[in-house]
């Protein structure tokens, strides 16, 4: 086979998946009914993909607004936007940017939109552009476990999901009967985290996609102990490396970085809310296997675990509220446990027992 060949093959093969991905979407994140009002917003370099997305959402009987359009028209744009059931958005994908472009559109709609999900009133999914720096070769790396990640190597990658949403769902009727998670790690991490009567969510594909992760909110007064990011961190576009962070009843005590310490000081003094940490997650999607940089994917790893600085989720029964929501990824698969209740849950990145999420078989 030519080199011409091989790629023009690769290229037919990235078109039927980004075609696959955009009908899952409406089929399976956004659950598209007839007659449905459904919002698609994303950047203008991910129009290409975003125009797939409605097609489907339209074979679904959907009914697509515009977000980038309506958002420009400023009157009368919260009330277009009260229209929707349903709000897909699109993100920039590899390489990974500091912030979602809106394209000029005011970033008080996003949060509009955001407080109708928290209220039940929209349904909600985000998703990355598959097309984002399609002619590197580390973007076509990144495109292929992007696609595996979504499980679109499945026949029936909604089924595929719904098995996933069982076997995560089962973990958090477990976790919701639980009062502490304790974590600890061989690069020094050892933080207990109170969790009693906090809702666990099940990120099944829905919310995300990929999906892959069970999430809550701490208890704000009940974190202690130290926790350590060895390596690089990032936070929209800041370089931070080897952090170590410290609680005392929840109360931030100690923070450092070996490098990007003034940026690190920035970030923890963004508001009141930003020293509390605001999410405790656990990764579930083993067909990750590898870190991209891009926090969407790489807080769903199976074998990881994370916590957020900043704004928790209301529908877990987080009360923190600030501007910033800091993801902080910490892998579990060299040394790694975590314990709910004195019961080891997870050891090296592997659930204890075989019913939880588990790795693909080969």
């Amino acid at each position: 086979m030519s080199d011409s060949e091989s790629s023009r093959g690769d290229q037919d093969k990235h078109a039927a998946r980004r075609r696959e991905l955009a009908r899952l979407l409406a089929v399976h994140s956004a659950a598209v009914q007839p007659g449905e009002n459904v919002l698609i917003w994303g950047p203008t370099c991910a129009r290409r993909f975003i125009r797939l997305v409605a097609d489907e959402v339209a074979a679904a009987g959907g009914t697509v607004i515009d977000g980038l359009r309506a958002g420009r028209r400023r009157r009368a744009a919260r009330r277009i936007l009260d229209q929707a059931a349903a709000c897909i958005m699109v993100e920039s994908g590899w390489p990974p940017k500091a912030a979602v472009g809106w394209d000029g559109s005011p970033v008080d709609l996003y949060f509009h939109l955001l407080d109708r999900f928290n209220d039940g009133q929209l349904r909600w999914s985000i998703t990355l552009d598959p097309d984002a720096g399609q002619r590197r070769p580390a973007a076509s790396r990144w495109r292929r476990l992007f696609y595996r990640a979504c499980l679109l190597g499945y026949p029936d990658p909604a089924r595929q999901w719904q098995t996933a949403a069982q076997a995560q769902q089962r973990l958090c009727d477990f976790l919701e009967e639980v009062s502490e998670i304790h974590v600890t790690t061989s690069a020094g991490t050892d933080l207990r985290l109170g969790i009693a009567g906090r809702r666990w969510v099940n990120c099944d594909g829905r919310l995300n996609m990929p999906g892959g992760e069970v999430f809550t909110a701490p208890i704000e007064t009940a974190i202690d102990g130290r926790l350590f990011l060895p390596g690089q961190v990032t936070y929209a576009g800041l370089g931070l490396r080897d952090l170590c962070l410290e609680f005392s009843r929840g109360e931030l005590t100690h923070a450092s970085a070996r490098r990007g310490q003034h940026a690190l000081d920035a970030i923890l003094h963004s508001d009141d809310g930003a020293r509390v940490l605001g999410e405790l997650a656990i990764g579930c999607n083993y067909h990750l296997t590898r870190f991209t940089g891009h926090p969407l994917m790489d807080e769903k790893i199976g074998g990881t675990f994370h916590v957020a600085f900043g704004k928790s989720y209301p529908q877990c029964g987080g009360v923190n509220r600030s501007q910033i929501h800091w993801d902080l990824v910490v892998d579990l698969r060299s040394g790694g446990r975590i314990t709910a209740d004195g019961t080891v849950i997870n050891d090296t990145g592997r659930f204890t027992r075989p019913e939880w999420p588990q790795p693909p078989e080969t």
